[in-house]
């Protein structure tokens, strides 16, 4: 296939991609004291949204009554890779069923966390399986056209080689496009007290259907990478927000970027060292899916063991984007399945 990595050349070059994907990772680690917005003044007043939504894809409905989807087996082993699919499916069929999101002739994007160079299981990324379930779905309502699109923080050819998503997306006919270059990027109005403007990747912008597939994992700045945090990575440069005020300059990113479905890996979390570790991970063998950001993001950030109202003194992401009316924090309706 041209332009794919050799196997044997890929094992070569690991230490020498590994290296500068290194660098890169510690890019992301700068912080400054956060400036703090005025959004938590008035909780019970939200903002009105920047914008409807940013691109052509169309909002996800839930005709269930619930909104979040919880699917879960027994914690400890390790699931099948089937076991593991049979998750996701039961956790969007729970809100519908896929046809609710992708209709007939879809371009589908799909954002996983695909970032790091690790492995499945060690829950710096959104597993294989998972990634697989999704396409199979998309397939299934008869999209046109599935592309898996991720900005890095790695090399992306180590990235998408260890976390299994190259694989996956070979073997499942689909393109898995590292959105590293700033020419794939388009200037797009957001209306922020921090983030006024974002440079989005175009393919998410184009597409008629965008589901955002994060990881649940504990995050050295961000104290949670869920639905929300996932988004930084279809924008460019991402690091800024960790001068900028991170918590609030996700909510206000989330605020017009509305993804159709979010489907939430929180299989292995990581609970300590992330966004990449190596840490401590809790087998958990849970999948959330929902469509209210704020809502599938309380009830992950739970599972990753901390309380989404006191998280950074309690002016955090989730707090953030509640105050601009993004969705539920509280009195959620959770269908386990």
């Amino acid at each position: 296939m041209p332009g794919k990595l050799d196997r044997r050349a890929f094992l070569g070059r690991t230490g020498q991609l590994l290296a500068a994907g290194a660098g890169l990772a510690g890019a992301a680690g700068c912080t400054r004291p956060e400036q703090r917005g005025r959004y938590l003044k008035d909780p019970k007043r939200p903002r009105k949204l920047f914008v409807e939504r940013l691109g052509q894809f169309r909002k996800g409905e839930i005709v269930t009554g619930v909104d979040v989807a919880m699917a879960s087996e027994r914690e400890g082993p390790q699931l099948s890779p089937d076991a593991v699919k049979d998750l996701v499916r039961r956790a969007v069929d729970a809100l519908g069923g896929i046809e609710q999101f992708v209709h007939r002739g879809d371009k589908v994007v799909l954002k996983p966390n695909l970032a790091f160079a690790r492995n499945p299981g060690t829950g710096a990324n959104t597993r294989p399986e998972v990634l697989a379930a999704a396409i199979e779905l998309c397939k299934q309502a008869g999209a046109a056209e599935i592309l898996v699109v991720e900005n890095t923080i790695d090399a992306s050819v180590v990235a998408f080689l260890m976390s299994g998503g190259q694989d996956v997306c070979d073997a499942l006919g689909v393109k898995l496009i590292p959105a590293d270059n700033e020419e794939m990027y388009k200037q797009t109005p957001i209306g922020g007290e921090l983030v006024k403007t974002e440079a989005i990747v175009e393919h998410v912008l184009e597409c008629d259907a965008y589901i955002n597939m994060p990881v649940a994992k504990q995050h050295n700045q961000a104290d949670v990478c869920v639905g929300m945090k996932n988004q930084m990575g279809a924008m460019w440069r991402p690091q800024r927000y960790h001068q900028l005020g991170l918590h609030q300059c996700i909510a206000e990113l989330a605020s017009g970027l509305q993804p159709t479905l979010v489907i939430v890996d929180a299989l292995n979390i990581l609970l300590t060292g992330g966004p990449k570790g190596p840490g401590d991970v809790a087998v958990k063998n849970t999948v959330l899916a929902g469509v209210d950001q704020v809502a599938i993001d309380t009830e992950g950030t739970k599972l990753i063991g901390f309380d989404p109202a006191a998280m950074a003194g309690g002016k955090n992401q989730i707090t953030y984007a509640a105050a601009l009316g993004l969705g539920k924090q509280t009195d959620i309706e959770v269908r386990h399945c």
